[in-house]
């Protein structure tokens, strides 16, 4: 190979001054986990679907959209219903740890409120 006179000599991929060279661009990997979260969200959809279904009415159009719906569900996600129905427990868990405890909460807990007598804990 040869340089004409007054170019800029030609780089060599990996030569000093060649500058950094591109990595093959990489395809993205499935993630199971999420898949199966969303799996348990459709479940979890369908139940409420299903609840809502009396109040309705399968003859009322909300309530015929509804049946269409579980129907279009039922298709794609049944197959693995048994399977995605064990984890939403644990989903439910999940949701409820994200929960961050409010005003009362003791309450809730069976714990009883501070009377408006009662003195206040600290440092005195």
């Amino acid at each position: 190979m040869t340089e004409k006179p007054g170019a800029a000599p030609s780089a060599l991929p990996g030569a000093p001054g060649a500058g950094p060279t591109p990595s093959p661009m990489t395809t993205p990997q499935p993630n199971d986990g999420l898949k199966q979260a969303g799996r348990v969200d459709v479940q979890i959809a369908r139940k409420k679907l299903e609840e809502s279904l009396p109040k309705l009415s399968s003859d009322s159009d909300e309530g015929k959209a509804v049946l269409k719906a579980l129907s279009t569900l039922s298709a794609a996600f049944g197959k693995t219903e048994a399977k995605d129905e064990e984890l939403i427990p644990a989903e439910v868990l999940s949701l409820l740890d994200g929960i961050k405890p409010g005003p009362g909460a003791g309450v809730m807990a069976g714990k009883p409120p501070l009377s408006a007598g009662a003195p206040a804990a600290g440092p005195m």
